[in-house]
């Protein structure tokens, strides 16, 4: 399968190559060298826009997927094979990882075991897969969480995006190419934050710095079935394994 991977040139994508690789995926490098992440996916999701492929996968240059935790050897080994049930209504989806989940409590919960597990989101980023659907959907081209903007604008136009409880993604490079130091991170962060609040009025900006999306979750894309409360979890789309 391919896989389209934005980099710069001042990352060795050598160890990542090596992972694509050795589990017979075709990494296809972009480079965004003095261009903020946006603008260098909207041009990987104009190439894909174009192109006659029903699924866009999209990773970050340090970023792969966990082969020793869920079901992430044998989506390497056959990746059709799942990409072919994910349920029709899911237009994008990533995967768990250790800042935002509770990645081995989850992969133990006997709902992941039995079932493909698809958990309501908001946000992905990082390793994600993008569905072909006819509409077109973008970052923010100048700032960062542009990707937040991406799946927001999916949710409002009635789309779906998730992330699959059974997989696992790992940063294997540390280090960001992205900002100087800590202090600039944090003070691009926080102005993306507020600028997102005002652009999305159904969000609201906690005074600790946290964006609260469930009213403009539960506005357009109130759960009834097939998405259903999962204990330990929440609102997922089930699939047997």
């Amino acid at each position: 399968m391919r896989i389209d991977i934005l980099t710069t040139q001042a990352r060795d994508h050598s160890q990542v190559d090596t992972f694509w690789r050795s589990h017979g995926w075709q990494p296809v490098y972009w480079d965004n060298t003095g261009h903020p992440p946006g603008h260098g996916r909207n041009q990987i999701l104009d190439d894909f826009y174009a192109s006659d492929r029903e699924w866009l996968a999209m990773a970050d240059d340090d970023m792969v997927i966990d082969t020793k935790r869920g079901q992430g050897l044998g989506f390497l080994k056959d990746p059709a094979a799942v990409l072919d049930l994910v349920p029709q209504d899911i237009t994008s989806w990533g995967l768990m990882n250790n800042i935002h989940h509770r990645v081995d409590i989850t992969l133990s919960n006997p709902a992941v075991r039995d079932h493909w597990c698809f958990y309501r989101a908001s946000w992905i980023g990082c390793l994600v897969f993008h569905r072909r659907t006819g509409h077109r959907f973008y970052n923010h081209a100048t700032d960062v969480l542009e990707d937040m903007d991406w799946c927001l604008d999916q949710i409002i136009a009635g789309h779906r995006v998730a992330h699959c409880m059974n997989l696992v993604q790992k940063n294997i490079i540390a280090g960001s190419t992205i900002f100087g130091d800590q202090a600039d991170r944090r003070s691009r962060y926080r102005a993306a934050k507020q600028r997102i609040q005002q652009q999305y009025p159904m969000i609201t900006l906690t005074p600790a710095g946290k964006l609260v999306k469930s009213r403009l979750l539960n506005h357009y894309w109130p759960i009834q079935p097939p998405w259903v409360s999962v204990p330990g979890i929440g609102p997922c789309q089930r699939i047997p394994i």
